[in-house]
């Protein structure tokens, strides 16, 4: 076995360890580090808003937000913690705010043991093994916390301030993992009921979210809030449920058509009869059926998440309250789509080209290369790259590849930004968490500090077979090394009926420290497996050894990187990119004055009250707005510009017979590969496993039953059907030779007709 860094040596018993853990400063540091002198480690945050002692607030829920204010500079989070009430007051005399990584885990206890009933015999006590989730704690036992006192005028002051973190600080990128930022605010919350009304659940209405509100770092939530929200809404729904709707049915509407038709259901029965245009009905013309430009930009970004102009259509029913409030149908929606794929058309390789180099403009680590065609001008290769990808390519050797499109490259962006937002958050959760140890070895706890949190699970269940679930059989000694016969009882397979012990064998090298298992999980996976870690302990190598651990495994892979800053944009410019930006804090602001002002009704009035007074000053300054043609309008729902000239071509596509299906042309190769794939069947004509069946079996078949083959109506041989017959390439008169001789043996005679 060659293991992946042959320069690292793992430690023995007599051996100082050295570097073992990994590198401490790979995980990104936020504050000053300051290790002291007996070994143990802190963290100060380095912050512009730091609690100063004696400082005073008019209530403890102001202290905690501006606690809350200064966790969030540091990166850390803040919780509740005990307080002291003098003679039963409502007001607590002393209250603690401390970090949430204060404290430890208590261990697992076993709900049915009580502490009363103890055995002090040798009897064998039984208990069911109760199986519970993995889960990483996050308590450290932290001794960062602010102490505040009350005064004797009802005011706190800050009576103790300790800064200093036993663990590192959460780096500014990974700040929205935390669960003090995942906060489902309260049009977010509406937003999630409006998708579930339009028959989308919490994850997709979560993915809806991502693209309306441009990318996971400004929906500042995941997809376990959107679930949990749905869950807790249908747990308050419970036995209301039918006291519930009948309020909701018992509205005027429903009393009046109830009066008038004696219908139980509410519906507008009397459009179609009216010859005149009701006042309320001016909505359905095609003069009210206008799609607006936020309209437009919902359609685009709904399809980004895989929803048509139908299904988009409805989510805006939902969304607006009404369809007398969307001011449109799904006829308006479908035309829009079409028209943009109209005006994508011949235009898709030019587009993808141009949005991937005005890129470079704004991100300094942003590379793009594409080949092209040089009789044709067709795009035949395209390929960019960001810092992301570098570093993924660096770290892993991983390229991806996709469709040099425009509408496949809108798709593969928002792909890339949900695998990569799934490595961040599992990253986080690897660095800031702390796994539960099942034993007391040394390896296992560096294991735990080298490995991601899922890995880890992994080698932690090797680690823990290798000690219940594995035993020595014998031992081959040499001067240059030792092989071990290993049995493992939880491997055991069976074969007719009769159990096989599984045994492996294991070869130590004890020079280089080198293990070699017959069961080839290193070699397969770069996991090293239980009878290397029993070989191990077994030859007392109790640190771990460094050189099999493989760098994909580690969560220090990758270097940590500050956040993105991009080029400033021009104010002055009319770019898309800034309208796009413009459009985004718009919707942030209201949303955030939502948030606080929907507990009060008369504020939110008068908030709303002064958004009518900004639209109608904006329609002052602004009575007629500039007209753009159709193009012009698909050019900035898609964020690009019209090209004036096609320099590049959309590659070749093919079409296939019956319905047309779009598809690009593969190579000779590629088709192989896919074929060989497949797995092969058996054919019923020859018995044998191969890619062919007995309605195309190339051979003559003799002695099948007829059951198992039909015959060909042209030539009557078995193995094909008239349509892929031989005989019908050959001339005719060939084939009448053939047919008379056959028929003349037979004894039949006929008559051609002239």
């Amino acid at each position: 076995m060659l293991p992946g860094d042959a320069q690292s040596v793992p430690q023995s018993d007599n051996i100082v360890e050295n570097n073992c853990h990994g590198d401490a400063q790979s995980v990104p540091q936020v504050g000053s580090y300051q290790p002291t002198t007996p070994g143990s480690k802190f963290w100060i945050p380095d912050a512009k808003k730091k609690p100063v002692e004696g400082t005073e607030f008019d209530s403890l829920e102001q202290a905690l937000q501006f606690y809350k204010e200064y966790a969030r500079e540091a990166g850390f989070e803040v919780r509740k913690g005990g307080q002291k009430n003098w003679k039963k007051n409502d007001n607590p005399t002393v209250k603690y705010f401390v970090c949430s990584r204060e404290g430890l885990k208590p261990p697992p206890t076993n709900d049915k043991s009580s502490s009363g009933n103890t055995q002090t015999d040798n009897t064998e006590v039984v208990s069911k093994v109760i199986k519970r989730r993995k889960r990483a704690s996050q308590r450290c036992g932290c001794k960062a916390q602010l102490r505040l006192r009350k005064k004797e005028i009802n005011k706190y002051y800050v009576h103790t301030f300790f800064e200093k973190h036993n663990h590192s600080l959460v780096h500014e990128n990974d700040y929205k993992y935390l669960r003090a930022a995942r906060k489902l605010s309260f049009p977010k919350q509406q937003l999630v009921h409006q998708l579930s009304n339009a028959n989308l659940g919490p994850t997709r209405a979560w993915k809806v979210m991502i693209q309306m509100y441009g990318g996971f770092e400004n929906v500042a939530v995941t997809d376990v809030e959107c679930r949990n929200y749905r869950r807790g809404l249908d747990n308050f729904i419970g036995e209301r449920d039918a006291q519930m709707v009948v309020e909701k049915l018992l509205n005027g509407q429903a009393k009046r058509n109830y009066a008038a038709f004696g219908d139980v259901v509410s519906f507008d029965a009397t459009f179609r009869s009216n010859s005149l245009v009701h006042e309320n009905d001016y909505k359905y013309l095609r003069a009210a059926r206008k799609l607006s430009f936020p309209k437009q930009q919902l359609v685009h970004q709904l399809s980004n998440a895989n929803l048509g102009p139908t299904r988009a259509w409805k989510v805006m029913v939902q969304m607006y309250g009404g369809f007398e409030n969307v001011g449109v149908t799904d006829v308006e929606c479908r035309n829009y789509r079409r028209g943009l794929d109209n005006f994508i058309g011949e235009r898709d390789a030019q587009m993808v080209v141009e949005k991937l180099l005005s890129r470079q403009e704004y991100f300094d680590d942003f590379s793009v290369e594409f080949k092209q065609n040089k009789a044709d001008k067709t795009l035949i290769g395209l390929f960019w790259a960001d810092g992301q990808a570098k570093r993924n390519y660096a770290a892993f050797g991983d390229v991806v590849s996709f469709d040099a499109t425009f509408r496949s490259n809108s798709h593969y962006d928002t792909a890339i930004d949900s695998q990569r937002f799934i490595y961040g958050k599992n990253t986080h959760n690897s660095n800031y968490t702390t796994p539960d140890l099942k034993t007391h070895l040394q390896v296992e706890k560096e294991a735990a500090q080298l490995y991601t949190i899922t890995i880890f699970y992994d080698v932690q269940d090797e680690i823990w077979s290798s000690l219940y679930h594995c035993c020595s059989l014998s031992v081959q000694e040499s001067d240059t090394c030792s092989i071990f016969l290993i049995r493992d009882t939880q491997a055991d397979y069976r074969i007719n009926d009769s159990w096989v012990e599984a045994k492996y064998e294991v070869k130590y090298v004890p020079s280089e420290c080198l293990v070699q298992c017959s069961c080839l999980r290193y070699e397969c996976y770069g996991l090293l497996c239980r009878h290397a870690f029993y070989v191990l302990r077994m030859n007392k190598v109790f640190h771990f050894p460094k050189h099999y651990m493989h760098s994909r495994w580690s969560k220090h892979a990758m270097c940590h990187t500050s956040v993105d800053k991009t080029k400033g944009f021009s104010s002055s410019s009319n770019s898309d990119r800034v309208v796009d930006e413009a459009l985004r804090h718009i919707y942030t602001n209201v949303e955030e004055s939502i948030s606080h002002l929907v507990g009060d009704i008369e504020k939110l009035h008068i908030y709303r009250d002064d958004q009518t007074a900004l639209m109608k000053k904006a329609k002052l300054e602004v009575p007629t707005p500039p007209k753009m043609n159709t193009n012009e309008v698909y050019a900035k729902t898609l964020g690009v510009t019209e090209p004036a000239v096609l320099d590049i071509l959309p590659p070749t596509d093919i079409n296939n017979k019956g319905h047309v299906i779009r598809t690009r042309r593969k190579s000779k190769r590629e088709i192989a590969i896919t074929l060989g794939d497949k797995p092969m069947r058996k054919c019923r004509a020859c018995g044998k496993l191969a890619r062919h069946d007995s309605r195309n079996l190339i051979e003559e078949v003799t002695n099948i039953p007829d059951k198992l083959t039909r015959k060909c109506r042209v030539c009557g041989k078995s193995g094909h059907d008239a349509r892929n017959c031989p005989f019908k390439k050959k001339p005719l008169e060939e084939f009448v030779v053939q047919y008379v001789i056959k028929n003349q043996k037979s004894g039949s005679c006929f008559i051609f007709g002239s």
